[in-house]
């Protein structure tokens, strides 16, 4: 499996999983990320995942929406086509995650499973937004 980033090819390794699946056709969501790149006769991707955009909006670097143009930019590089008011959406959504997140350091005990954040994150991760 061949991919092209940044004008540089690279291959899943043969021994991954993604390479060996019977969803090598296609990909169910459009990302990849990977823990290990090695460049041997070609450079391959070892250890990936694919995500789904609403991963990468929830869990991924700085979000800024671009209201006019209906765009979500993740670390002033990766941009996605959303409406703004779903971008807004998502990005208040990782706001109260983040909350919640420092919430539960500062107090290792508190229960989040219940929280109506948390629901509302699985909810739209398992759903895809549908």
């Amino acid at each position: 499996f061949l991919f092209l980033f940044f004008l540089v090819f690279l291959f899943l390794h043969h021994h991954h999983l993604l390479f060996l699946s019977p969803f090598h056709a296609r990909f169910e969501d459009p990302l990849l990320i990977y823990h290990e790149k090695v460049a041997t006769s070609k450079v391959f991707l070892r250890e990936v995942s694919m995500v789904s955009a609403y991963s990468v909006l929830l869990f991924g670097g700085d979000i800024k929406v671009q209201h006019t143009n209906d765009k979500v930019t993740v670390d002033d590089w990766l941009v996605f086509r959303a409406p703004a008011r779903v971008a807004v959406a998502c990005q208040k959504l990782r706001q109260a995650l983040d909350t919640l997140l420092h919430d539960k350091v500062r107090r290792p005990r508190t229960d989040i499973d219940d929280s109506k954040i948390t629901q509302a994150i699985l909810l739209l991760l398992h759903t895809d937004g549908l």
